[in-house]
């Protein structure tokens, strides 16, 4: 009898090396990066994959696109580099250059934590030559070229992490020695990367890292973990797209919109961002500057920047809400105490509106939304407070009201339309925001010493000169003017002032700029255009003027709200200037014109009252829509603070 055959089946261990051999020998065959494809491709990977997973997918949205990287555990780096690259080289020469520059720079950070140059440089110069490669695609899929990048780039995260190593030992498993952990799962080719070596890298060079997350996790939309530098801005931000175990370059196109204010290219500008301001008021500088920063210190740390603009403004709402239940009409005016109410509240807003910037930077919480959000709240003031003033200086429901609506809107519209093309918001001795609002203050507290009737006594009475002959000889315009006509002639030559100080310095700085003035000063046409067809309508519709007024006041000063709105939003996102967007809020307006002959008071009044209704919800959307794609871009709240920081700047 024979002895039994021994069984000759492979063992499960052997079963497992195969296997991985033929997996990793499918992956050799792969691109180091693919081409760049659509998502749905990602979707039809993952078809009979977790709904959730799926549904995931489908957020990201049709336009969205990526590079598939091979799966060989460089996928992090990899994908980085070609992100970073790709973003640079289409930012212009500029931001080559200096690109080009940090990387040699790190140099210096390799030598401190005691790499050999001779290890590294010649991985710097490969890494130098695929950021300048004519086809950088191509170059990142020669694995020379991009292994040898990937080995600089561990190098400069590793030396970063070594030279750091008080913030990263705490995170380390116990036992471990931060060096030979840095060999093991940093310098290592094929060591997967995780947050601490995410964290080393952002801020080693300063590029920040926004990683959009496909898991099964609950929730329809995938979650996007933004890293940042602990200390500084992100120069530029990079996008990659994060399955279990894995990295690829994910690729929103710039022209995609967000919502119809906004694009992708314009959220991606917020980075771009810088306030700029002068302030040459010397009653800011010498009295208010030193009260505003003694204010400052009642406002805890936890309050948001953009929740003290808002509660400013409520003192504001609250005074108009007032104005409504004793003298809607604008006819008699109000209680000596509510006109004084209003100065202090007036004089509260200043402040508020003053120091928000300041507890800005005192938290660490600037950002762009700020801008946005202050120029919207005093955009929406003004007009709030010319009806305040139109019953305090006892306008009535006239022309001159109507004027001093013009006026003061015009003139911060010239601001804002200067700051939209030089990048700095100028305030010049005698300003809106200051002294204007100092005036009005004294308004205010002028009639609830002596009632608004005071205003109507004519110049020449209160001066006791009414006799003389020269006066005789005055054009009746000055011989009968009223204490608040002049106030609203003042208000007059200070924007003649405005209007060309405004031009001077646009026109100084197109030409400093080699920029054609035609463009800029076209800018100008939406106010001015928008204007004259309201005042048509109000001229043509005298009604509108005598018992319509409030309302039509109200829809001037949202008509203009939404095109400062749009402005700033197109300086902070450095979009093009928004020359054609408010007009559609004037169609009523533009056919009650057309067929005046055929509508009466009540049709004029239905009229003023549709355009407000429209106003109101067009603005009211503007304000959402905007706001909540920033925040979601900046990771931040509107009115509270998500992420406290220490003091930044006093």
């Amino acid at each position: 009898m024979s002895a039994p055959v021994e069984d000759e089946r492979p063992t499960d261990e052997a079963i497992l090396s195969f296997a991985q051999q033929v997996q990793q020998e499918a992956i050799d065959q792969l691109p180091l990066l693919s081409q760049n494809q659509p998502i749905s491709v990602l979707a039809a990977e993952y078809a009979h994959g977790n709904p959730a997973f799926l549904q995931k997918i489908a957020a990201l949205g049709q336009h969205a696109r990526y590079y598939k990287t091979r799966g060989d555990g460089n996928c992090f780096y990899r994908a980085w580099l070609f992100s970073l690259f790709s973003q640079v080289r289409t930012s212009g020469d500029d931001a080559v250059a200096q690109l080009d520059k940090n990387l040699k720079a790190c140099a210096h950070l390799l030598d401190a934590a005691g790499f050999v140059s001779i290890v590294y440089e010649d991985f710097l110069e490969t890494t130098i030559e695929l950021l300048h490669a004519t086809d950088l695609h191509a170059s990142i899929n020669d694995p020379e070229i991009s292994n040898a990048a990937v080995v600089y780039i561990r190098f400069v995260t590793s030396a970063y992490i070594k030279q750091h190593a008080e913030s990263y030992m705490p995170y380390l498993d116990e036992g471990e020695v931060l060096p030979r952990w840095c060999e093991r799962w940093v310098e290592a080719m094929d060591a997967e990367a995780d947050h601490l070596q995410i964290n080393g890298l952002v801020n080693a060079l300063h590029v920040g890292v926004d990683i959009v997350y496909l898991d099964r996790s609950a929730g329809d939309e995938a979650t996007v973990h933004q890293v940042r530098p602990d200390e500084g801005d992100a120069v530029h931000v990079v996008k990659l797209l994060y399955r279990p175990g894995h990295y690829d370059v994910l690729t929103l196109p710039l022209c995609c919109t967000v919502n119809m204010y906004l694009s992708r290219k314009n959220l991606d500008n917020l980075k771009l961002y810088k306030y700029s301001a002068i302030d040459n008021s010397p009653v800011s500088k010498y009295i208010l500057k030193p009260f505003w920063n003694k204010f400052l210190l009642l406002f805890p740390m936890w309050l948001a920047p953009n929740m003290i603009t808002l509660l400013g403004l409520l003192f504001v709402v609250a005074n108009v809400l007032q104005l409504l239940y004793y003298d809607p009409g604008l006819e008699h005016g109000v209680p000596p105490w509510v006109s004084l109410g209003w100065a202090v509240s007036l004089f509260l807003y200043q402040a508020f509106d003053a120091v928000d910037g300041m507890q800005a930077r005192r938290t660490g919480q600037s950002s762009p939304l700020g801008e946005m959000f202050d120029h919207g709240c005093d955009a929406l003031n003004t007009t709030l407070e010319v009806l305040l003033t139109a019953s305090t200086i006892n306008l009535h429901q006239s022309w001159w009201a109507i004027a001093s609506q013009f006026a003061t809107t015009c003139n911060f519209y010239l601001t804002t339309w200067e700051e939209y093309h030089t990048g700095t918001l100028y305030l010049s001795a005698f300003s809106g925001p200051v002294e204007g609002i100092l005036l009005v203050v004294g308004l205010h507290t002028i009639t609830a010493l002596y009632g608004p009737t005071f205003w109507d006594q004519r110049v020449v009475d209160k001066l006791g000169v009414a006799s003389f002959s020269l006066v005789k000889h005055l054009p009746s315009f000055l011989r009968d003017a009223e204490l608040k006509h002049v106030f609203l002639y003042f208000g007059g030559i200070a924007l003649i002032a405005n209007i060309f100080g405004s031009s001077v310095n646009v026109i100084a700085a197109r030409r400093k700029n080699n920029l054609p003035l035609a463009p800029a000063l076209s800018g100008l046409i939406p106010f001015f255009l928008s204007s004259g067809i309201t005042m048509l309508f109000a001229w043509l519709n005298p009604t509108v003027v005598t018992e319509q007024c409030v309302p039509f006041l109200f829809f001037l000063g949202i008509l203009f709200a939404y095109s400062v709105g749009l402005m700033i939003t197109a300086h902070i996102t450095h979009a093009p200037f928004p020359y054609f967007t408010p007009y559609f809020l004037l169609f009523p307006m533009l056919a009650g014109i057309a067929f005046n002959h055929k509508i009466g008071a009540m049709e004029a009044r239905d009229i003023v009252w549709l355009s407000l209704g429209l106003s109101l919800g067009i603005h009211g959307s503007f304000v959402v829509d905007v706001i909540k794609e920033i925040t979601q871009h900046l990771d931040i709240w509107c009115l509270a603070i998500k992420h406290p920081q220490a003091k930044k700047t006093s």
